[in-house]
């Protein structure tokens, strides 16, 4: 049972929590900045992933532009591309083979 307890103090401490203590202004001023690292936090991570290079199929057919301040870059989400491109031409060639019957494996 204790290691069950210790678990969730230790995912609670993880993000953000403490103990209260016996003060209610420190507990206070703790939750105030813990919730003003957890906005900034939040707000870094939204402006990388707006800034993250999302393709699609759709976005391939249409004819994606990629811009980038490399060759590296360009060349790495040319890689990246021709990747998924392999694994979805795999996927689509079991789904054209599937002929909807279950399997079950043994364990």
């Amino acid at each position: 049972m204790d290691y069950y307890a210790n678990a969730t103090a230790d995912s609670a401490f993880s993000i953000g929590y403490v103990q209260p203590t016996k003060e209610p202004f420190v507990d206070i001023i703790a939750s105030f900045f813990t919730s003003i690292y957890h906005l900034g936090a939040t707000a870094y991570n939204a402006v990388q992933w707006s800034f993250s290079l999302q393709i699609t199929v759709q976005s391939l057919i249409d004819g994606t532009h990629i811009e980038a301040e490399s060759a590296e870059e360009i060349l790495l989400a040319e890689k990246l591309i021709a990747e998924a491109m392999e694994h979805l031409k795999k996927y689509l060639i079991e789904l054209s083979e599937f002929d909807g019957r279950e399997v079950h494996h043994e364990i």
